[in-house]
């Protein structure tokens, strides 16, 4: 993959939602899960969790690192064919534009 000089690849931050489901309910956490896995198998991903104020449990964040225009647009081919299956689906994306 090519980068962005030395400062390495784009990176992106994804949260998947849904206002149907609760987010622990298994029939949801399934569909992340596909979309994880679907992702994964095109570019670089990494997972991390941030605790929640309140819980025991952390949320996690999906970090997708775009070093190339084939894996912008892999990442783009996965969240359409993810969105289409279900219209009550979001994604929701972050970036840093300084790093």
């Amino acid at each position: 993959m090519s980068s962005r000089g030395s400062d390495g690849p784009f990176e992106l931050s994804i949260k998947p939602g849904n206002d149907h489901y609760d987010p622990d309910d298994d029939r949801w956490r399934d569909q992340v899960a596909t979309l994880y896995a679907d992702l994964q198998a095109q570019v670089d991903i990494v997972r991390r969790g941030h605790p929640v104020e309140g819980t025991k449990g952390t949320i996690d964040q999906i970090i997708i690192a775009l070093g190339s225009a084939g894996a912008f647009q892999a990442v783009a081919d996965c969240f359409r064919a993810w969105l289409g299956r279900d219209r009550d689906r979001r994604i929701d994306i972050r970036w840093d534009e300084n790093g």
